[in-house]
C-alpha cells in the first residue's frame, strides 16, 4: 500500500460494543485537531463499522470479523499484516481486551498507547491510567491526549453525520443485550399507554435481537395507541442513526442508542437498572436525563455490564422505577425545547 500521499497515519482499535465505538469517535476528532494533515483509521467489528463510517473525522474504517472469518490467532496475524502496510505512527487501543492487546503488539509502530487496567498492559509502549471516576469519553481521550502531553479532562461530544431534519416522534429503544439492563416490558407498555403519551407520536426501534422484546410490549399495548410505529428489526444501523437524529427525544435503557442520540444531538432519557451512571457511560447532552430507582439498594450495582437475570431474583432496581419518572423527564425536555 502506497501511503506517500498522506501525512501521519494513526490507528484506533475499538472492537467492543456499539456504544463503545461511538464513545471512541472523539479520539479521531482530537487527532485531527492536533495533526490536520493526518489520516485516521479505525479498526472495529462488522457491526460497528457502519457507525464509524458516519463519523467525518475517520478517514477509513477497517472491519474485523473477530468471531467469524478473522477469529483466532490466525485471524489476528492476518489483520496485523494488513495493518502494517499503513506504517502507523501511533496506535491507540481503548478496548481493554486480550485480543486487541495482542493485535496491538503485532503492529509495527514505535508508539502504542493503551490503558494500565489491562491484564497484559505491558505489551503497550505507553500505559495510561484508566481513571474509574471519569466518563468513558474522557478516559478514551486520555490516550490521545497523553501522546500530545495534554492533561485536560474536557468532554468532547461524539459526532455522527445527520440530516438535521426533526420530527415530532418520541423514539423508544427498549432493548439491550443484557436482560438486567431492560426496563420490564409491562413498564414500557404502561408508559406508551399513559394519557400524556397517547397525544404523542411514538416510534419503537431496535435490532433483530430486540424483536421478541418489542413484540411482547406491543401485545400488552394491544393496538390502543393511535400513533405508534414499530421499526424494530427493520432498519440497519445507518437508518437507525437517522431515525434517532430526526426524533424529538429518545428513551433508552443503558445501551448503545443513548450514545447515538448524544452524537446526533437528540435529547435522551436513559433508564438505569443493574448498572449505574458512575461507571462513566452516561449521556452527556445538555438536556439529557438519567432515570434510576429512588430506593437505596445494597445490591446495586451488581455488574459493570449486565446479567442474564437478577442475581437475587427481585429485579428491584428496574421494578421500582415508576412511569411518572419518565413522563416528568419527557415534560422537562419538551419544555426546554419550545
Amino acid at each position: 500500500m502506497d501511503n506517500s500521499t498522506y501525512g501521519n497515519n494513526y490507528l484506533i482499535i475499538q472492537t467492543a460494543f456499539l456504544g463503545d465505538v461511538v464513545l471512541s469517535l472523539t479520539m479521531a476528532e482530537y487527532i485531527k485537531t492536533r495533526d490536520k494533515g493526518s489520516r485516521v483509521i479505525l479498526l472495529t467489528t462488522k457491526t460497528g463499522s457502519p457507525i464509524a463510517e458516519e463519523c467525518e473525522f475517520i478517514d477509513e474504517v477497517i472491519s474485523y470479523d473477530k468471531r467469524g472469518k478473522d477469529r483466532g490467532l490466525s485471524g489476528i496475524i492476518k489483520i496485523s499484516k494488513m495493518l502494517n502496510e499503513f506504517n502507523f505512527k501511533v496506535v491507540f487501543t481503548p478496548h481493554r481486551s486480550f485480543r486487541s492487546s495482542i493485535l496491538t503488539k503485532l503492529i509495527k509502530s514505535k508508539f502504542k498507547y493503551g490503558f494500565d487496567k489491562n491484564s497484559i498492559s505491558w505489551l503497550f509502549s505507553n500505559r495510561v491510567k484508566y481513571k474509574t471516576d471519569k466518563h468513558e469519553i474522557v478516559r478514551n481521550l486520555s490516550l490521545v491526549r497523553a501522546y500530545w502531553g495534554d492533561n485536560s479532562d474536557e468532554i468532547i461530544k461524539p459526532k455522527l453525520n445527520k440530516s438535521g431534519l426533526k420530527n415530532e416522534y418520541i423514539i423508544i429503544a427498549p432493548g439491550s443485550v443484557w436482560n438486567t439492563k431492560r426496563w420490564p416490558e409491562e413498564k414500557w407498555a404502561e408508559l406508551i399507554l399513559h394519557p400524556y403519551m397517547l397525544d404523542r407520536k411514538v416510534t419503537l426501534i431496535g435490532a433483530k435481537g430486540d424483536v421478541q422484546t418489542v413484540e411482547a410490549i406491543l401485545k400488552k399495548v394491544d393496538g390502543k395507541h393511535p400513533n405508534l410505529v414499530n421499526r424494530t428489526g427493520q432498519d440497519d444501523i445507518k437508518q437507525t442513526i437517522e431515525v434517532i437524529a430526526q426524533g424529538k427525544l429518545l428513551i433508552s435503557n443503558d445501551s448503545a442508542p443513548q450514545h447515538i442520540a448524544v452524537a446526533v444531538d437528540t435529547p435522551v432519557i436513559t433508564i438505569y437498572g443493574s448498572t449505574v451512571p458512575g461507571f462513566g457511560f452516561y449521556p452527556v447532552g445538555n438536556l439529557d436525563v438519567i432515570i434510576e430507582t429512588d430506593e437505596k439498594l445494597s445490591c446495586r450495582p451488581c455488574t459493570d455490564h449486565g446479567k442474564k437475570e437478577c442475581p437475587i431474583k427481585t429485579f428491584d432496581c428496574m421494578e421500582s422505577i415508576k412511569t411518572e419518572q419518565i413522563i416528568e423527564a419527557i415534560q422537562k425536555i419538551e419544555m426546554s425545547t419550545i
